[in-house]
């Protein structure tokens, strides 16, 4: 900004997290952008660009965004922790979630589970 304010945007072309998804941390693409910028930025947006136009659905600012950042920090170095003493990750999924999933050639839900496959 020109007023020396500094902010994230991530533009996108598709679907956005709601406002809900991103509060509830179940979003945390905008918070963990934040972490990577020092000193920490002043707002947050998802930039919605389609047919119709130009639209921001929300701001991340102030208490909220600084929330989330500390919480998608301390997520990431709770992970971390587990991940050095050797806990292996669960997956996150379940079953209707992961009849949608595009990701299903990557996923350690099977290992997890005890079933095949790796």
């Amino acid at each position: 900004h020109g007023d020396g304010r500094t902010g994230i945007i991530d533009y996108k072309t598709g679907h956005t997290a709601s406002e809900d998804e991103v509060l509830d941390g179940e979003s945390v693409q905008l918070p963990f952008y934040a972490l990577l910028v020092d000193p920490a930025p002043d707002e947050a947006l998802y930039l919605r660009i389609g047919k119709d136009g130009v639209e921001a659905p929300f701001r991340l600012a102030g208490a909220d965004l600084e929330a989330l950042r500390a919480a998608t920090a301390g997520r990431i170095e709770a992970i971390g922790q587990r991940l050095a003493s050797g806990v292996p990750l669960p997956a996150w999924g379940d079953e209707a979630s992961c009849r949608h999933c595009p990701m299903s050639g990557l996923c350690r839900r099977q290992t997890w589970e005890g079933g095949e496959g790796t």
